[in-house]
């Protein structure tokens, strides 16, 4: 077998090519991507040519004085972007190494996780590194996992509804779900909250495409007649206001339970138990003492809230 053609791609990919073949694709013709990109358009041809010769096969077909993108060459576009940005991130680390400045705390949570966890931890965080930069992302579950694998987040956070957690994460701390009531409500006399208290009331509750909201959505299945779901969410302090403003009562996890904004409100056990599991990944020895700090800051928080809930319960 002839490993030739394959050895050559690995040797003379320039990213600089995939850069002007990104530009092209996006600005629809090379005229204007040779514009955007302040050079001629011979150049941009060239570099075209000189791609779909490494990669072996074509990318665009001609069209009068237009040209349209292949099949392939769609498909090779997600990898251009890709590395295009990873260049620029590259880019940016050098400078920043060079500089010696403080290097960015990168971090990635779902959104449940801002009601009170992160906040918390960003107040501490800010009081022994004032000048280092934290660069927050509020995301999707599948999109914490390939950013952390990846290595372009330093640290990694989400719920999970039982103790199989992701590959690379790890429980760091656990926390029951807890009814929450406006002041006054009916449900306030009572010590412990069960699903059939719901009849008749309106619900806040997390987003039923959330995984880790699994458990509460399967017992509200169970109820007949069900309960009236008024309003679905994926970040609890918006759940929590929504309480605060008699809209309905709501399920939450403990650890946006725990929050200082819950003042106002009444708290009462939920049973049968749904335990919400905080699990948490990152780069390990390659974290910057900064991030270093962060997670231990951000951990100490977490586990003491555990203990709080545990007093609770």
């Amino acid at each position: 077998m002839n490993d030739s053609p394959r050895m050559e791609l690995m040797l003379d990919l320039d990213p600089r090519l995939l850069k002007i073949f990104a530009s092209v694709m996006h600005c629809g013709s090379v005229t204007r991507a040779s514009e955007r990109l302040n050079t001629s358009q011979p150049s941009v041809s060239k570099a075209l040519k000189r791609l779909e010769e490494l990669v072996g096969f074509a990318l665009f077909e001609p069209d009068g004085r237009n040209i349209y993108p292949t099949q392939k060459a769609q498909l090779l576009l997600e990898s251009a972007v890709r590395i295009e940005r990873e260049l620029e991130e590259t880019k940016q680390r050098i400078l920043e190494i060079r500089s010696e400045r403080p290097q960015d705390v990168r971090i990635a949570a779902i959104s449940a996780i801002s009601a009170a966890l992160l906040p918390r931890a960003i107040v501490e965080f800010r009081k022994i590194h004032p000048g280092v930069p934290l660069k927050i992302e509020l995301w999707r579950r599948e999109l914490i996992l390939s950013e952390i694998d990846a290595g372009r987040v330093d640290i990694g956070m989400l719920y999970s509804a039982t103790q199989s957690v992701p590959s690379g994460f790890r429980i760091l701390a656990e926390a029951p779900t807890l009814c929450v009531l406006p002041k006054g409500h009916r449900l306030s006399e009572k010590q412990v909250v069960t699903p059939e208290d719901f009849h008749g009331e309106k619900l806040i509750i997390y987003h039923n495409n959330l995984d880790f909201a699994d458990p509460i959505w399967r017992i509200l299945g169970t109820l007949d007649p069900s309960p009236e779901i008024v309003v679905e969410a994926s970040q609890g302090a918006f759940l929590r206001d929504l309480v605060k403003h008699n809209v309905g009562i709501s399920l939450l996890d403990g650890f946006t339970v725990n929050d200082a904004e819950m003042r106002g409100l009444v708290i009462r056990p939920f049973k049968p138990a749904i335990p919400f599991y905080l699990a948490i990944a990152d780069q390990g020895q390659r974290l910057s003492s900064e991030a270093k700090d962060f997670l231990r800051l951000f951990s100490e928080i977490a586990v003491k809230i555990e203990a709080d809930m545990k007093n609770l319960s």
